[in-house]
């Protein structure tokens, strides 16, 4: 194994695939400038609007549009957060997804030409020519194999932050060194 090799091991959870799903909706929705969850955000904020004429009729128009609004985003909030969530841990926690190899122990390896991903099961290479991109959040690392696949790479597979941070970095310069772009800082 060369010196500038880094290797993890690590085994991927519920809570990770939940995660990428939260990750990727996210970005999405924030790339699409007109979008259903807006729909579904007015037609929300109108029914709660609507309520809160009928059941506040008393109050002036602008308190019970103010108090629809506010419902809607609370509503809109909770839906996202709570049911999300939920679904996709109840599907990925079906005992059908106990056996497939989402949950296998694996250790990956950065070389400077390609991803190695060990499993029980498998050895995988995959050249960094042909990644699309790498990503993270407070608690993964994506590498990006497609739009809405890649290797989660979980944050607790890490003695600390900076070995966490260090791997992100080595795959940011694999990465745009495959893609002939000069090394990138990853943004605050």
């Amino acid at each position: 194994m060369a010196d500038d090799t880094i290797e993890v091991e690590f085994q991927l959870t519920v809570d990770d695939l939940v995660a990428f799903n939260a990750f990727t909706c996210n970005k999405l929705a924030n790339k699409c400038a007109v979008c259903k969850p807006i729909a579904g955000f007015i037609i929300l904020n109108a029914f709660c609007g609507l309520l809160s004429f009928v059941f506040l009729k008393d109050r002036p128009e602008f308190f019970s549009l103010f108090v629809g609004i506010f419902l809607g985003i609370v509503a809109i909030t909770f839906l996202y957060m709570y049911t999300n969530k939920r679904t996709l841990k109840s599907i990925y926690d079906h005992k059908s997804y106990k056996d497939i190899c989402f949950f296998d122990r694996r250790t990956f390896r950065l070389l400077s030409d390609c991803i190695q991903e060990l499993t029980s099961r498998s050895e995988t290479l995959y050249k960094w020519s042909a990644v699309k991109g790498v990503d993270q959040d407070r608690n993964h690392i994506f590498i990006f194999l497609g739009p809405s696949l890649a290797y989660i790479v979980p944050k607790r597979a890490f003695a600390d932050e900076a070995a966490f941070e260090r791997f992100y970095q080595k795959c940011l310069e694999y990465f745009n060194a495959a893609k002939g772009e000069p090394a990138q800082e990853a943004a605050g």
